[in-house]
């Protein structure tokens, strides 16, 4: 159905594809791995019209096309779901989905109904934004489907029912690429999977009979990733985990916050958390995770108590030294369209090094941005580039450099690795761990379980605005956690 033939595109001296050739046939569901900044994206965003590649062809049902924009990708049958949402803030999801094509008086397959039509876009957590983005890609009936990270903001049980809705889409003649790093997903769903590594299509695997073939995934992670590269989880830091540490760094008493349109408040959470400590609050997104980082990070106004040791108490007027570092990359965290020198400045531009007399320090900026990106192996490293030329890895490993150089005392995080490859992933991991063995401490949220099991000293499910008493990770089992998650306690 869709053929791609010798797809180039770079970016100055970055080559993101590098001549790939692929085809996707009616009615099948294919996996795209690569780790990040393989050129996954790049290549979804040139067969959904976004970019126009620098050489090679598209053909769709043997006939040559030109996808020239979005709107002729849609005339042809292809709707693409990006990692990065493009839905309008203001507008209600009743009206984005609007925009697709669809009617009122029938609710979308794949949103949840706790999804009012009625709700603002920018009142959604990101994990609602998502559904939304899915189902508006349904609504036109596509023939081919290109999802760019579907699952990295659902939980499991969300993950079920969507790839149950995909392979019911999939009957009907409608091809489907899914975008993933997790290779357990892709061989669960995909009838072939491709592979690829630094902008070249590396491998594929197909299936026979129905079953993949014995060492499949050993073969994929050969595709993926050096042989001499670890890709599994951070071992060291399991070792490492000290869960019965008593030597209490913060404490938060009957915190809740305010409710608002879209967004669930936080009820009466009590916790406390020691020093070298790594908490996991774990839950399927829309529960209270924003809210609950917001108020231990003083942006959001909240009734409680947080006291974080040798601090005293703060409020939403006089933020905690906490660091935050939101899932959200380019609309709160950085600036899309600003070089990574200012955007490493942000919440330090009147720090005495960086500012005098009120005027910055641009030598000293420059230089402290080279130093932080060579230090955090960001790429490509340049200091002039812009944040959002950034693959979603190399964007995250600069908004956890900016919070770990202001030396916080708690560092909040909201979904820290989602949507990022292995290697990148047990990178953040390491550093993180290696930040709260430092006297600190860590706090990050989460709806991937084995995150939590693998990442954490202790960890405590959220479920409609309320926490569960906190519990070793050793002591914890996965399916209990994983009930508690859909059915709270």
């Amino acid at each position: 159905m869709l053929q791609l033939t010798d797809i180039a595109k770079a970016y100055g001296e970055v080559v993101a594809n590098d001549r790939i050739s692929l085809s996707i046939n009616a009615g099948e569901i294919v996996g795209l791995l690569g780790e990040n900044g393989a050129g996954k994206s790049t290549l979804l965003s040139i067969v959904g019209g976004f970019q126009q590649p620098d050489s090679g062809s598209i053909a769709f049902n043997g006939a040559q096309v030109i996808v020239d924009s979005p709107r002729s990708a849609l005339r042809l049958g292809i709707s693409v779901v990006h990692q990065h949402f493009a839905l309008v803030p203001t507008f209600t999801v009743g009206e984005q989905l609007a925009l697709a094509g669809w009617k009122r008086g029938r609710h979308p397959g794949v949103l949840s109904a706790a999804i009012s039509p009625e709700a603002r876009i920018d009142d959604l957590a990101l994990g609602q934004q998502q559904q939304v983005e899915i189902a508006r890609a349904l609504v036109s009936r596509p023939r081919v489907l290109l999802l760019d990270e579907p699952t990295s903001m659902l939980a499991p049980r969300e993950i079920v029912d969507l790839f149950t809705l995909l392979r019911k889409i999939r009957e009907t003649g409608t091809s489907i690429v899914l975008v993933t790093h997790k290779i357990r997903e892709a061989l669960d769903l995909s009838d072939r999977v491709l592979v690829l590594r630094q902008g070249q299509l590396e491998g594929e695997e197909g299936k026979t009979h129905g079953e993949w073939s014995v060492g499949v995934r050993e073969r994929i992670l050969g595709a993926m990733f050096d042989a001499d590269r670890e890709v599994g989880p951070n071992r060291d830091a399991l070792a490492a985990r000290s869960p019965e540490a008593t030597d209490v760094l913060l404490t938060v008493q009957h915190v809740s916050t305010l409710p608002s349109p879209g967004r669930q408040a936080v009820r009466d959470i009590s916790f406390t958390l020691s020093v070298g400590q790594r908490m996991a609050i774990l839950g399927v997104e829309g529960n209270g995770q924003r809210g609950l980082l917001e108020a231990l990070s003083g942006y959001i106004g909240y009734r409680g108590r947080i006291h974080l040791r040798d601090c005293g108490e703060h409020g939403a007027d006089e933020p905690a030294p906490f660091g935050y570092v939101t899932d959200d990359r380019t609309g709160e965290g950085g600036a899309a369209d600003l070089d990574l020198s200012r955007n490493l400045l942000l919440k330090r531009q009147r720090h005495p090094r960086f500012a005098r007399h009120g005027l910055h320090r641009w030598g000293a900026i420059r230089e402290s941005a080279d130093h932080t990106i060579r230090a955090w192996g960001i790429e490509p490293p340049n200091s002039a580039r812009s944040l959002g030329a950034l693959s979603g890895g190399n964007m995250q490993k600069l908004l956890l450099a900016r919070e770990f150089s202001r030396l916080p005392r708690v560092l909040v995080a909201a979904n820290p690795v989602h949507g990022l490859d292995s290697r990148t992933a047990a990178f953040l991991w390491s550093e993180l761990s290696s930040f709260s063995k430092a006297g600190r401490g860590v706090i990050f949220t989460t709806t991937d379980l084995s995150d939590a099991m693998h990442q954490a000293d202790v960890v405590a499910v959220l479920f409609n605005g309320r926490l569960s008493a906190p519990l070793p990770v050793a002591s914890s089992s996965e399916r209990e956690l994983g009930e508690m998650m859909v059915s709270g306690w």
